[in-house]
Parts: C-alpha cells; structure tokens; sequence
C-alpha cells in the first residue's frame, strides 16, 4: 500500500494502533491493545488490501471513511489527540508515536492514555487455507466473521510452528488489520522459513483461534527431488454436488500439492445451469441467487464455496495452486467480453472482469504477479526442485480473442507477452518434467463443418490453430522432452498423445508423439453426457474418432487425478467417486492407471480398471 492513497482515516489509525499485542484489560476479553508505532504495517502486511499486481499499486483497496466513526468515539472518549493528516514519524523507545508538525513541532500520544480498542467478537466459519508455496514463503489464508453488526475493523493475529500442538513457541508470529473493504479476508504471504519444511498455522482474533493447519515448502530449484505427487481437480459446481474428491485427496498423505484448474465457483443462478438427475439440498444453492455481476457478487459467492467443509478439509492439510477459467467470471470468456453478458443489463465488461479479478485475488491463497497491458495476469511457475516445473497458463483472461470471431488462422488464445514467458520457460527448464497445467482442451476435436465453427468446440485450443501449432511445433522442434499438458474445463477424463505431425504419428505405438494431455474430471459439474454412462458408451468412440492420439475417455463420471513423477516416469491415476449427488456418496475407486516413461514423449503403458 503506498502513502499517497491512504485516506486520513488510516492515519488515524496508524495514531492509534500498532503492531505489538499488549494483553487485555480485566473484564474485557474481546478487547485488543497494540502500541501506536505503525498500524500501515499491519494493513501492508494483510495481501488482500494490495493490488492483485505488484507493479499497479493503484489497484489497491484503502480502508474507507466509514470506519471513522468507531475510531474517533472510542479517541474522544478518551480525550487522545491526533494529528490530522499526518502519519507517526517514528516510535519512540517507550512505545509513543510521534508525529512532526509541519512547523518542526512535535506531537507526543501520551502512553497512558492508550485506548483499548474493542475487536468485535469473530468466528472462522470460512476455514483457513495455505497456497503458492516457494521454497522459503508461502500464503496463509483465513476470513473473519464479525458477530456485531456494523463492526469496523478487526485485528487478527496470525502464529506459524514446526509444533503441530503449539506447543513450542511460534517461529512466526505477527498481527494483520482486515475490514470489509476486503470483506474480512485476511492473507498474508510468510516468509523466510526453510525449504521443504512442514509447518502449522492458525490464527486468533479476541477469544476466537481457528482450526490449526498444515502447509509445506518447496524445495530449491537446484535440490535433487526424487518424488513430487500431485493431486489436480478442476470444476466444483456447489449445486451440482457434494465436494467429495477434496475430502479424499485431505486423506491422502503422499500429496505435496494440490493443483488447481480453474472453475472453482460457478457464476450461475440456479435456473441458468441447474443440476441434472436430481436436485440437492437447498443449502448447496447459488447465493447471492442470481447470475454473479458486482464485486459483491462475486465475494458472496466465494465465501459460500468457502464453507463447503469438504473443501476445508482439503485447504487445512494441503497446499494449493490456483490458476483461474471461465467460471470465475463467465462463462467462455475472452479478454473482452462473454456470450452470457449482456452491457446494457450487466454493465460494462471490463467492470465485470475487475470484480471477479479482485474476489479472486481475495478469496484465493495465491501470490500477486507483476501484470501487463491489460493487468490481468496469473500464470506464473513452481519449481520442485530440478524433478519437475509446473507452469501455469492463463488461456482465458489473457489476451484471448472471441471464440469463432475473425481471422481463424491469426485468432490468439494467450497475449504474445505470455507466449513468450512459456516458450521461455520450457526451452530453459532443467527440470527433468515440464507440467504445463491450464485451463482448455488441447486434443483434437471436431471444430468445423462446412466452414462452419462449432461454438461449443471453438473454446478450445482447436478454435486457435496458430497457437496450438505454435506450441506442438516449438516443443518439437526444439526436442523438449518429458512435456506435458494438465487440462481442466472440459467436465470429463480424456487421455492423449499430441503430435506435430499427423502423418509421422503411429495410433498403434504411439511413436510421433511430442506431448501428452491429461484432462482431469469435474469435481461436480455436470459432465458432457449428464452423468448418464448410457450417453458415455456411445459417445467416446465419437470423440475417439477425431483424435488419432486417444488413449482413454470418459465422459460421464466425477473425480481427480493423482500423479507421480519420479526421475524414470509419471504414474497417472484417474481416481472416481461413487456418486456427487448423494452425501454419503463418497466412496471412491480407480477408474484408470496409465505410466509415461521418460523420454517417451507418450502414454507407455495403462490399464484401464472400470469403464
């Protein structure tokens, strides 16, 4: 947050508060003190108040002026004296605040008139969530819930050990302001800890203490790593069923990281995608009920998802990696604009895809990235050590050009600043795997009739030929082996190998493939053939049929993906549950195990278990 935007209430605030925690005064357990040094640092500290791009610090959110009135009654109260417009110059050594009149003057907060500031009591029904893991920081995660109404801000303090009791003293431990300008969001990016370490956190405000979680590190980008499991999901309709595959991958240990795909909220009212079979409980409904617009909108609509205890459980013990699709702010969305919004009824698009922006930023455990041209960014890179790079792609905000609309040959799917980035990216990698994980199918389908796009198919990377040859060219061409592509969007399970060169590729050995795909189930969301295996048993031979590199499809079941990567070959299983639409539906099998061994550039070897 930079001092030229702050508003006069936060330098009443700064006057007022600071970091250290002081203890409480008898009676008054709801109560928090912390010495008036610099109250900036604790709002600096909380990533939800800053720009979701480092390099656009006027993006950021300001506390607003509503808050004066709690702060100013509880100051005059007690007779304190503050500078108007002017923030502590420095703090002195028995804990004042002072601040330089333009004069030269000085202005000194008498210490033993510091107010008790009243934190409203607070629940965590939102969870609490860990993501972005480097080698040395990682994001933590939490939203307070105030039970005043009209409450001001809220103090939170946040503790981070190698203890999973507390028991032993905090290595980190600091204090973090939230309001709702950020809608009680707090997220704060943890730093200086060890690689590959696992470490809890938790966090307190008053008399309330959240759950206690868990997170881990990275490794170095030179370690040598012998093992990386990774857990990918993709396409969580709250309405369309219960979050099962999250309460499995929670049970897993050997999962590291939990990949995610995109489409993790839906922006529908209940009518405009209802759930096929069945409906659920009424509890599972869209809230706000309505198609998702404003910045308030869209934050409800997180925090609904956020009290899914399936998806708790799975935030509580494992670190996630988020890249956005679609649904996050409408559906088929490019750079500028989506088939369901309407300007004169929605308002202005680019409004539009700054709330979902903003919410997202604030409700997702992920670190802000520098951005370009039109400011949206997150793809970005997670290096696990010299096994494997995962690379994040972005081919929905960024830089796409409408589905279906002009030149087909020179419609671009990603900006050419992020083409650059990913071609860079691979051809300098030193990782033994290149995991390319995004958002839209990259097999072939079928996309044209008579000249005629499909809409449906146009989405894909197959409706932007110059970028999907580009890629398979540039990976073949420079001889990238062991790349790989991670999908989410597409509702199903499909397996393929990728070819530059259709008539150099054998379908019986798989020879003449550069690439492989792994397109990973929804979570909930309806499948292509509405959950109905019937619908699935004559569709797959379709789709196989315009794909010379299928290996395996399925088009009607529920799941995750689990993955293996050791130095000799990624082990890949598709692993199903029983059923999303019943509570107790959460059992889950192995639909599908397939191995990629290095250097094959191709499904070498899978066993099909339940089709």
């Amino acid at each position: 947050m930079h001092l030229q935007r702050l508003p006069l209430i936060t330098f009443l605030f700064i006057a007022h508060f600071g970091i250290s925690v002081r203890g409480k005064p008898p009676g008054d357990p709801e109560s928090v003190a912390i010495a008036p040094n610099t109250l900036l640092e604790n709002v600096d500290a909380n990533l939800a108040f800053q720009s979701p791009f480092t390099n656009i610090p006027q993006l950021a959110v300001s506390l607003n002026d509503r808050h004066t009135t709690t702060i100013l009654g509880q100051a005059s109260r007690n007779k304190h004296v503050f500078a108007a417009n002017l923030g502590p110059r420095n703090v002195s050594a028995a804990g004042a605040a002072n601040t330089e009149e333009p004069g030269g003057g000085e202005l000194t907060h008498d210490r033993q008139r510091f107010n008790w500031f009243p934190n409203p009591p607070v629940t965590f029904e939102h969870g609490v969530a860990s993501g972005d893991p480097i080698d040395d920081s990682v994001i933590i995660w939490t939203k307070v819930t105030s039970q005043a109404p009209h409450s001001g801000p809220v103090v939170v303090q946040y503790e981070v050990s190698q203890d999973a009791q507390f028991l032993e003293q905090p290595v980190f431990r600091g204090t973090v302001l939230t309001s709702d300008d950020v809608d009680y969001v707090v997220k704060v990016d943890v730093k200086g800890l060890s690689p590959r370490t696992t470490y809890f956190y938790r966090f307190k405000s008053g008399d309330a203490v959240s759950p206690i979680a868990e997170t881990k590190t990275l490794p170095r980008e030179t370690d040598q790593v012998n093992e990386l499991n990774l857990a990918i999901v993709t396409c969580s309709n709250m309405a369309h069923g219960w979050f099962h595959s999250y309460d499995r991958i929670a049970e897993r240990k050997e999962v590291d990281v939990v990949v995610g795909l995109g489409d993790y909220i839906y922006e529908y009212d209940l009518k405009s995608y209802p759930s096929p079979i069945k409906a659920l409980p009424a509890t599972r409904n869209p809230v706000p009920a309505k198609n998702i617009v404003t910045l308030t909108d869209y934050r409800q609509r997180h925090a609904q998802y956020k009290t899914d205890k399936a998806l708790q459980r799975m935030h509580a013990v494992k670190p996630f990696v988020a890249i956005w699709d679609d649904h996050e702010f409408a559906d088929n969305t490019w750079n500028d604009g989506a088939p369901d919004h309407d300007p004169t009824r929605d308002g202005p698009f680019s409004q539009r895809k700054f709330a979902a922006a903003r919410a997202f930023h604030e409700y997702m455990p992920i670190r802000p990235q520098n951005a370009k041209d039109d400011m949206y960014r997150v793809y970005r890179k997670f290096s696990f050590g010299t096994l494997a790079d995962v690379i994040l792609m972005d081919t929905r905000a960024d830089g796409r050009d409408e589905q279906a609309r002009g030149n087909r040959g020179t419609r671009r799917l990603i900006s050419k600043d992020q083409e650059a980035w990913l071609y860079g990216n691979l051809e300098g990698s030193r990782a033994e795997w290149k995991v390319v994980a995004q958002q839209v199918l990259f097999a072939p389908v079928l996309q044209r009739i008579l000249g005629w796009e499909i809409p449906l198919t146009s989405d894909t990377w197959m409706g932007y030929p110059a970028a999907r040859d580009g890629l398979l060219n540039f990976v073949n061409q420079r001889r990238i082996n062991n790349t790989l592509i991670l999908t989410g969007d597409f509702h199903a399970s499909y397996v393929s190998n990728l070819f530059a060169d259709k008539s150099k590729y054998d379908k019986h050995t798989g020879h003449g493939s550069v690439m492989t795909e792994y397109v990973t189930p929804s979570t909930t969301s309806s499948t292509p053939m509405s959950d109905k295996r019937w619908k699935h048993k004559l569709a797959a031979p379709v789709l196989k049929w315009f794909n010379k590199g299928a290996q395996w499809v399925d088009l009607y079941r529920h799941g995750y993906v689990l993955q293996t990567y050791t130095r000799s070959k990624v082990t890949t299983r598709y692993m199903m549950v029983e059923d999303v639409k019943s509570y107790g539906g959460g059992r889950e099998y192995l639909a599908a195990h397939m191995e990629q061994a290095s250097g094959a550039n191709r499904i070498t070897s899978m066993e099909v278990k339940d089709d």
